[in-house]
């Protein structure tokens, strides 16, 4: 994000000087609650704005900070499957107590304990966590410290009650880090659309499974026989929240991880990720939509392993009682990209409904804002269409308040049938991918979203109605010439938050797009600004609330 720290500056004083300019003058106190609460006040100036709808070829979906997997049917604009691939990086490279090196010199060495270690895969588990909120205790009974906790899971679309089958499989297809076009200095790319099915080789993991939003919970405590009272194996050793979590096949990693201990495979980062070079989750379509979100950077594979052992357990000369014992330990091969690892989530869309195509393929003001998340729709805006803007700054206006309205059409979501409407749309400058000043002061001042908002709104009998967006500091330059009136993107946004911009295709043409719409499964309809007269207090327009200065 390229914006100045002396813009946050600008829109502090704006700000300060609306509160002035309210303190001073009681007529004028247009800004604040009063707007939200009274729907019906009437705006000072009303602009046009055009609204032109666009369907994305592709987008970068390297290293999102959420991975997708599942199918997810949206009524409006059809089918959606979503499959990703993943790195890994091992925890460590020394199994058991000692290095290769040391078990191949045990017989020569002057030591009884380093022998010949024989690690051997006892189990393997996947875990990728859900995103998901505990449940808070509301009861006076005491808690049971052994019984799973409660939570609710917030990551899944869909029937999460019915089976589905999980396929992990690895890949042979080689992920870049850096990209060799860019001579190794910039990251490589890679976009929603890429098919690397057939680089996918050996099954590790192939069966039905079905969603558990239950705690994990692991009994490995060993019980003190000189407690009489308490058996501690029944005592909870560890938890994890709920999420993915499989047994895979002991063989594969026997073969790639235990029995290459010392070669040079393993012996850096690099060299693991060009020899194990990930993993390819899939699942096969289920019966209902059924899509996850999932927590990859908090997500391993766990290589239990049993190894032998030189056990000691006195301090007397007799080692007539020392024998070889069967100890146990385990190591993590990470998903997460925190280190050098890259993740990358495809994205397969069905075709959209005729009416809805031909809207995205015409140049035309629409009638309809058709908007999509992942690799789907977004639409052009261009403000104050058809104005002198040189003639409305001469003018000299304080504007207390710009809105940009957005009407969903919901007779169109509803005729689809039994849509989920997003939380919140996301509005920034589209061609060169950055926010708007309004975001960034919401964000600098955590306003909460009432600066910039862009959340859904309902009417009175609480039914979704409507978009707001702020863009009183964004119009303000404009209108003092400090800013260009650049064309506007209207997209998605899972975190607000998030000022990162990805590479995008439309049309063979590049765009910036919201690192985070890339997450979003869902879809909405709005009215856009060449509508009948019937709807034109639905129309797309922009609202202005300002005083005029000597």
């Amino acid at each position: 994000m390229r914006f100045q720290s002396n813009k946050l500056l600008n829109t502090l004083l704006v700000l300060g000087s609306v509160v002035f300019f309210i303190a001073c003058d009681e007529e004028f106190n247009t800004i604040g609650s009063d707007i939200f609460d009274e729907n019906d006040r009437v705006a000072d100036a009303t602009y046009e704005v055009s609204a032109v709808n666009n369907k994305m070829d592709r987008i970068r979906t390297d290293n999102l900070p959420v991975f997708q997997l599942g199918d997810y049917k949206d009524p409006v604009y059809g089918k959606t499957n979503y499959e990703f691939i993943t790195q890994v990086s091992l925890s460590s490279t020394v199994f058991g107590k000692y290095s290769q090196e040391l078990e191949d010199n045990s017989d020569a060495d002057d030591s009884d304990a380093t022998i010949v270690e024989n690690e051997t895969v006892s189990s393997v588990y996947l875990y990728i966590p859900f995103f998901s909120e505990e449940v808070e205790d509301t009861t006076s009974t005491e808690v049971d410290e052994n019984d799973p906790k409660e939570f609710t899971l917030d990551s899944i679309y869909g029937n999460m009650d019915q089976e589905f089958n999980l396929k992990v499989q690895e890949s042979t297809y080689y992920l870049r880090r850096l990209d060799p076009d860019q001579e190794f200095t910039e990251a490589q790319e890679y976009y929603s659309d890429g098919d690397l099915k057939s680089f996918n080789t050996t099954v590790i993991y192939d069966d039905v499974y079905k969603i558990d939003p239950s705690e994990i919970l692991f009994f490995e405590n060993e019980d003190d026989p000189d407690t009489e009272d308490e058996d501690e194996s029944q005592n909870v050793s560890s938890r994890l929240t709920p999420g993915l979590y499989v047994q895979l096949d002991n063989a594969f990693f026997q073969e790639k991880i235990l029995d290459m201990e010392g070669n040079s495979v393993l012996a850096n980062s690099d060299n693991l990720k060009d020899y194990l070079r990930g993993f390819y989750f899939s699942i096969d379509s289920p019966t209902d939509d059924l899509l996850m979100l999932l927590d990859i950077e908090n997500a391993n594979i766990r290589i239990n392993y049993d190894y032998d052992e030189w056990d000691n357990n006195d301090t007397t000369d007799d080692t007539s009682d020392d024998q070889i014992v069967t100890s146990s330990g385990n190591i993590t091969l990470s998903l997460s990209s925190n280190g050098n690892d890259v993740h990358v989530n495809f994205i397969e869309e069905s075709a959209y409904p005729a009416v809805i195509t031909e809207q995205l393929n015409s140049a035309e003001d629409a009638s309809r804002i058709y908007l999509r998340g992942g690799a789907g729709a977004y639409a052009a805006l261009d403000l104050f269409v058809g104005e002198d803007l040189e003639a409305l700054r001469a003018e000299n206006r304080l504007v207390n308040q710009a809105d940009l309205l957005l009407y969903i059409d919901t007779e169109a979501m509803n005729s689809y049938g039994d849509p989920i409407y997003p939380d919140r749309l996301f509005l920034y400058k589209l061609e060169e991918g950055e926010s708007i000043v309004d975001q960034v002061a919401d964000v600098q001042l955590d306003a909460g979203g009432a600066i910039y908002s862009g959340v859904l709104e309902l009417d009175e009998n609480d039914n979704p109605w409507r978009y707001r967006f702020g863009v009183t500091e964004h119009v303000t330059e404009i209108l003092r010439g400090d800013s260009e009136n650049v064309t506007l993107g209207l997209s998605f946004t899972a975190d607000v938050t998030n000022f990162n911009y990805v590479a995008a295709t439309s049309e063979g043409n590049d765009i910036m797009a919201p690192k985070t719409a890339a997450i979003s499964p869902l879809g909405v309809i709005l009215y856009g600004n060449n509508i009948s007269q019937d709807n034109n207090d639905k129309k797309l327009r922009l609202e202005l609330y300002y005083t005029k200065t000597k």
